[in-house]
């Protein structure tokens, strides 16, 4: 008997080590935005039966039994991007280099704070390493330390970020920078811009950025390869992105869409907040800004044009504002709300436009429902995301810079009358629906994958095998230059001769 509860023992221990992998992730970035998105996908993960360790700046609340939180209190304490409404009028240019100076600030942080070195410095053991594609370079010399491959999760989709770390044709024709305000359809001055931009911001990478990472990955991980070695060696990249929301472009094959994984089935609203806009018999308005820039700290002047807009239509008006003890008088239909449910209001069938910053997660959450949008873009790449939902035709924007009253009046009026936007959504929202397997699905089927194969190196693109100078030809190039000048210089030669020859008298 005691034999046979031994084997049935050991049985359950391989069957718990067969499905059950241990997977260390790390989302450092102090948006909250970019934390729900991690915490989405790893959730499920943890729920198939899988070990997750989170290292991030928040706590989960009622995590699963194979859940362990690695919280980095005080992670951003000193630390602050400063006014977010000085970025909406900051050249691209100094975004770069601001962003990526704090990026290497964040994961200085990260890579000091007690919770973290416990972890590295422990006995642990994991099979995936799963990362936040957010300037963090550095990071990956935990695919080292604890000898397991690393899978990207992309919250912005594709960009030169993400197409650089697998080796993806993301040319500067058609994939516009996440700081510039340009959308895949870029005029010839926008792409000359676009391409000018990427050498500088590869530039700065090089001679700034990579540095920086590099003294980092040394001081804490000393026994690590080269950081491009790394860079270089990323198993899966997930993106949070989809034809649905924006143009196609090519992709390689560890380069897997996932957007809109993270939506959930409606839950009810409160009934106040149900009855509220059931009763809205002319439909209803959501205006949100988001979690980074909150709709309190915007300029009084801004507010008050807007709230002259709202009190001239029929439409209620449903706005997320942070500030319950605001003084300043308000029309009668509109009511403010500290913190809705962002998915289950744009699920309500009376809501007729979608008053957003332009994040990408908002954006697909109004498409999954179908609600137009008004983009009011503030930061990263809602400028990108603004300038292609406006060249789709499922929504316009508006710069922060530019609401007046004329102005904000005529794009929300335009919205709600004119149906083409309501049709383009709804499209939209018909192919996002239409999909071989869920989004979630595939994302978790692609995790296990890489667990199963090793780290998947059979998906590699063959690019990343190449120098940079042969990516780009340029040996080819030179080699073809040779043969021409050498063809030419040959050429000449022969016919200076023959010249020559012919020109020479003859003697008797």
């Amino acid at each position: 008997m005691k034999v046979f509860w031994f084997i049935l023992c050991l049985l359950l221990t391989f069957f718990d080590y067969a499905i059950g992998a241990k997977i260390l992730a790390v989302f450092h970035a102090p948006s909250f935005s970019h934390y729900i998105l991690g915490v989405k996908l790893l959730r499920a993960v943890a729920e198939k039966g899988h070990h997750v360790t989170m290292i991030s700046p928040f706590p989960l609340k009622n995590p699963p039994k194979t859940w362990r939180d690695i919280v980095l209190e005080d992670l951003t304490k000193g630390f602050s991007f400063g006014n977010i409404l000085n970025l909406v009028t900051m050249s691209s240019y100094r975004k770069e280099i601001m962003i990526n100076a704090a990026g290497s600030e964040l994961v200085q942080r990260v890579v000091t704070h007690p919770s973290f070195k416990n972890v590295i410095n422990s006995n642990e053991t994991f099979d995936l390493i799963v990362l936040e594609r957010f300037m963090n370079e550095a990071l990956l010399g935990l695919s080292h330390r604890f000898n397991a491959p690393y899978i990207v999760l992309s919250s912005t989709g594709y960009s030169r970020r993400t197409n650089e770390v697998v080796g993806n044709p993301g040319s500067t024709a058609y994939t516009p920078d996440l700081y510039l305000h340009y959308g895949y359809n870029m005029t010839l001055w926008q792409r000359f811009h676009n391409t000018f931009f990427y050498c500088f911001a590869m530039l700065h990478k090089h001679l700034v950025v990579l540095p920086k990472h590099r003294n980092i990955l040394k001081e804490t991980f000393p026994d690590a390869p080269s950081l491009e070695d790394l860079f270089y060696n990323t198993s899966l990249i997930l993106l949070n992105a989809h034809v649905s929301v924006k143009y196609a472009v090519p992709s390689v094959p560890n380069m897997i869409d996932i957007g809109g994984f993270h939506v959930s089935p409606p839950k009810p609203l409160s009934e106040e907040l149900k009855k509220y806009m059931d009763d809205a018999s002319d439909g209803v308005i959501y205006f949100s800004l988001g979690s980074i820039f909150l709709s309190k700290d915007m300029a009084p002047e801004i507010r008050n044009t807007i709230l002259r807009v709202f009190s001239k239509l029929k439409q209620k008006v449903v706005w997320k504002w942070e500030d319950e003890n605001s003084t300043f008088s308000k029309p009668p239909n509109v009511r403010f709300e500290k913190w809705v449910s962002q998915q289950d209001i744009l699920a309500h069938p009376n809501l007729k436009l979608f008053i957003t910053h332009g994040g990408l997660l908002s954006n697909i959450e109004a498409i999954y429902h179908g609600v137009p949008l008004l983009v009011i873009p503030i930061f990263a790449e809602q400028f990108m995301n603004a300038a292609d939902i406006e060249s789709l035709g499922y929504g316009l924007k508006l710069y922060y810079a530019d609401i007046t009253e004329e102005n904000f009046s005529y794009l929300v009026n335009e919205l709600l009358n004119n149906t083409r936007y309501k049709e383009n959504i709804k499209l939209r929202s018909k192919i996002l629906h239409d999909q071989e397997t869920k989004p979630m699905d595939r994302a978790l089927w692609w995790i296990e994958y890489v667990i199963r194969h090793k780290g998947a190196p059979h998906l590699k693109s063959v690019t990343l095998n190449l120098k940079w100078y042969q990516y780009f030809l340029l040996d080819v190039l030179a080699l073809a230059i040779v043969i021409i000048v050498f063809t030419v210089a040959v050429t000449v030669i022969c016919l200076k001769r023959m010249f020559i020859k012919r020109q020479k008298p003859k003697t008797d």
